[in-house]
């Protein structure tokens, strides 16, 4: 469950990569390898503020974690065309610095049958293991969306006994990341309900409303999905 909370924290779990950095720094420091497992059900693709979809996606991620070191695969299934259209794979390490967790990783989204074959990115995040839990990520892709795109967001989870609920704020900076303008792109509310219904199996209700600050290139969005996730 510790797993889970983590990565629903970092605001998604569409790119789960972005949140391996909120686990706690001691959980960091264990042997024990982890696996991890998200199906996943949205209405929409929305990533880092951007709409790459608005029919319905389904996809898979497998993570696989240990001493901080963690390797991540996600495929994403297009309900339209009815195929496979995105295979992504990431390599991160992550460990505690004094009471920020410091994570430095490569990222390679691969797509099929679209007009770009694939791009890739290094990315490097920090996040203060305080109340709030502030982090401030940042992305250098190389390849085809050749920009940077920053993000400073701010999370807590609410034990609530029964009911359990997830809950981040985002602020996103776009500097010519799969767009022509630089300037603050977008902030958003995240909001998630993990109903554990065995041991290490949860179904995670989700919701995010995404708030356009450059209404050139951006558009409000309000989104959601189901996802089914398991801990091995």
């Amino acid at each position: 469950m510790k797993l889970i909370n983590a990565l629903l924290l970092g605001g998604t779990l569409l790119f789960p990569a972005q949140a391996i950095a909120e686990q706690k720094p001691e959980a960091k420091q264990e042997s024990k390898a982890e696996f991890f497992v998200s199906m996943q059900c949205m209405n929409k693709m929305v990533f880092r503020g951007l709409t790459f979809s608005e029919d319905p996606i389904l996809n898979s991620t497998l993570l696989f974690t240990r001493d901080g070191l963690s390797v991540i695969g996600f495929i994403n299934y297009d309900t339209r065309k009815g195929q496979v259209n995105e295979l992504d794979i990431m390599l991160e390490y992550a460990r505690p610095v004094g009471d920020f967790t410091v994570t430095a990783g490569f990222g390679y989204y691969g797509f099929i049958g679209q007009s770009i074959d694939k791009t890739q990115e290094l990315y490097v995040t920090a996040t203060l293991e305080k109340l709030l839990k502030p982090s401030l990520k940042l992305f250098f892709d190389y390849d085809e969306g050749s920009g940077i795109y920053g993000e400073f967001s701010m999370s807590h989870y609410f034990d609530l006994g029964k009911v359990d609920v997830s809950a981040s704020v985002s602020l996103g900076f776009n500097h010519k990341y799969f767009r022509e303008n630089t300037g603050f792109s977008h902030t958003a509310l995240n909001l998630t309900m993990p109903v554990e219904i065995a041991e290490g199996i949860n179904v995670v209700p989700k919701i995010t409303y995404s708030k356009s600050l450059d209404e050139e290139e951006v558009k409000d969005q309000f989104y959601g999905g189901i996802s089914l996730d398991m801990t091995l």
